[in-house]
């Protein structure tokens, strides 16, 4: 609902100040990786950054690729990249939008640990320079290593909200189906 994929079926949400019904400015990394995929990683990313209106889009793009270490893959089709390299390249997409809010799912599944490692490093320190980011995952490891706030969801309903202790706490001896 938050991307005006899915029309909320009540009230209202906002992102940034913005309702999203007048789709609010933000990255977005789905958990299927949409890219195109005859297009090389260097592509696809100097596309998103003159979409966005980036000025310095090969500076930009340049860094964005070392950060998450794809650069060494640039001339690759993103259709021939590994999954990990997909991830990291849909990131890299997402945080060309230069939004203060990124909306991640799933944003490290099926990539090695040790790029796991990195984009957690990356998340930490973008989140320390004041970017909101919301994230879904399976992994009670990533969002402890990522989030400030944790909200379990059950059948599609918001059950428990508050540090990952606050809810490990509550939520100690509960199962859910």
């Amino acid at each position: 609902m938050l991307t005006a994929i899915v029309p909320p079926t009540d009230g209202i949400a906002v992102v940034n100040a913005v309702n999203i019904e007048d789709k609010p400015p933000f990255g977005f990394v789905p958990q299927k990786d949409a890219v195109l995929g005859d297009l090389t990683i260097y592509e696809t990313l100097m596309l998103f950054a003159r979409l966005n209106g980036i000025v310095d889009t090969v500076e930009v793009v340049e860094c964005l690729m070392e950060c998450l270490q794809i650069a060494h893959k640039k001339d690759n089709l993103a259709k021939n990249c590994s999954g990990g390299e997909l991830r990291r390249l849909s990131l890299a997409v997402a945080l060309i939008t230069n939004s203060d809010v990124i909306m991640l799912d799933e944003p490290t599944a099926g990539v090695d640990p040790r790029t796991r490692r990195n984009v957690w490093e990356l998340l930490i320190a973008l989140r320390a320079a004041g970017t909101s980011q919301i994230l879904t995952s399976h992994s009670m490891e990533e969002c402890e290593a990522l989030c400030t706030r944790i909200g379990f969801i059950n059948k599609g309903e918001l059950v428990g909200i508050g540090t990952s202790q606050h809810l490990k706490h509550r939520y100690e001896f509960c199962v859910f189906d």
